[in-house]
């Protein structure tokens, strides 16, 4: 992490990377669905918007902010993101982000092994990484979503033909893009699996 802390220019801290996708819930920053690599380099006052180099001399971020009260977790904005965000304030001279209307947690089926037996007990009943899909929770009304036809327990199995293992899928296609057009796949209860499109709209 290079910056100027408390002004002393050309300041250098070196830093492990503990994570490359740490999501802003994770931090407790409810309302925020960005994501930050992790790091444990020294962050004071001067190191934000300094560059995050790898050991080739890269920028793979932008240093952002520590973790309040600890020392040793720092966190940076993906370079790829921020090359994004980059390319809108050179076009527009503003950041205008997508708005889709979905609320979506992850969902994780048991699957029940002892299929002969009638008894379901906790032995019976296993769960593994390939159950886990990502469900609606809730539809913003006149939203790009509710016009799509999305409902609440729709389970999202692909978006533009990727299949969903976790909501950050369903984040990275959306991405920044205002005006984007998305197909998802999606199984509903008691209809089977429906496909829906999408077009993002500028953020509310």
């Amino acid at each position: 992490a290079i910056g100027s802390p408390m002004q002393l220019q050309n300041s250098a801290s070196f830093g492990i990377v503990s994570a490359t996708a740490r999501h802003a819930s994770e931090l407790g920053l409810s309302n925020n669905r960005s994501e930050y690599i992790q790091t444990d380099a020294a962050i004071n006052i001067g190191n934000s918007g300094g560059p995050l180099v790898n050991l080739d001399g890269q920028v793979i971020g932008i240093n952002t902010m520590k973790v309040k009260g600890t020392d040793g977790i720092s966190l940076a904005i993906p370079m790829d993101i921020a090359a994004q965000i980059i390319d809108q304030l050179s076009k527009h001279g503003k950041v205008t982000r997508p708005f889709v209307g979905l609320k979506m947690t992850h969902y994780q089926e048991p699957i029940e092994t002892a299929k002969r037996s009638r008894k379901k007990t906790a032995l019976a009943m296993m769960v593994n990484d390939a159950d886990i899909k990502v469900m609606v929770m809730d539809v913003i009304a006149s939203s790009p979503a509710s016009q799509a036809g999305f409902q609440s327990g729709d389970i999202i199995m692909e978006v533009n033909g990727k299949e969903v293992k976790s909501m950050r899928d369903v984040l990275e296609v959306i991405g920044l893009e205002v005006g984007k057009t998305i197909q998802f796949k999606v199984k509903r209860h008691s209809v089977g699996e429906i496909t829906l499109t999408l077009t993002t709209a500028p953020e509310r």
